[in-house]
């Protein structure tokens, strides 16, 4: 698999290290253990992710961008939207994939995004490598089988999330359900990612916050 032009990002929009750069990279990271940590170092340490300033999001050039309500219509079902965000972050791009996924592009500043060419499987593709603060997926499903994984977290009295932290380079991700009435079928998965400086509360108050768009 291959994306060119080449940039050391892979299809899940993960940056991956070559090995000197994983040198420095835990050199860094002893010398923060140790409580002298360069101010070089830690430059360093955020170009490779380490402490990042963004995620990266690999779409599918196909993906289309749209409102929120031209969302609600292309999926055919209300829509769940974090009302809360942490201090001037918003959403500034809307997605809705061919697998009928909707991804929000949450950011406090402009969004860089690039378009770049991916190898791999299937083909030749152009992928669009979006750079933001936080990303909030959206995937409905007719028959929905809750999720159980590491890192449990509650949301509310009623909703249990999982944190995933510790698996991802660059960024937390917040995993949960919202299930319908009893009686009725279908139900969302949602997750919510973000750079690892925000903390556990933020994402937590963030996905307490979604309301329905389009009921």
């Amino acid at each position: 698999m291959r994306i060119s032009p080449e940039n050391n990002r892979g299809s899940s929009g993960l940056f991956t290290m070559c090995p000197r750069i994983l040198h420095r990279h835990i050199l860094a990271k002893s010398l923060a253990l140790l409580g002298t940590l360069p101010l070089v170092l830690i430059s360093l340490c955020i170009s490779c992710g380490m402490l990042s300033s963004t995620i990266t999001t690999t779409l599918d050039s196909t993906a289309k961008s749209v409102t929120l309500e031209e969302a609600v219509h292309l999926l055919g079902v209300p829509i769940p939207v974090p009302t809360y965000f942490p201090q001037d972050n918003k959403i500034q791009r809307v997605y809705v994939t061919k697998a009928n996924e909707v991804v929000l592009i949450i950011s406090d500043s402009k969004v860089s995004l690039e378009t770049a060419t991916l190898n791999d499987k299937s083909g030749t593709r152009k992928v669009y490598v979006i750079q933001s603060r936080m990303r909030f997926t959206v995937s409905y499903q007719t028959s929905l089988v809750g999720i159980k994984l590491p890192g449990r977290v509650q949301i509310d009295d009623n909703t249990v999330g999982f944190l995933q932290s510790e698996f991802y380079q660059e960024y937390s991700a917040l995993w949960w359900n919202i299930f319908p009435p009893r009686g009725q079928s279908g139900g969302y998965e949602l997750i919510l990612s973000a750079i690892k400086r925000v903390p556990k509360d933020e994402l937590v108050k963030i996905a307490r916050s979604v309301s329905f768009v389009g009921r």
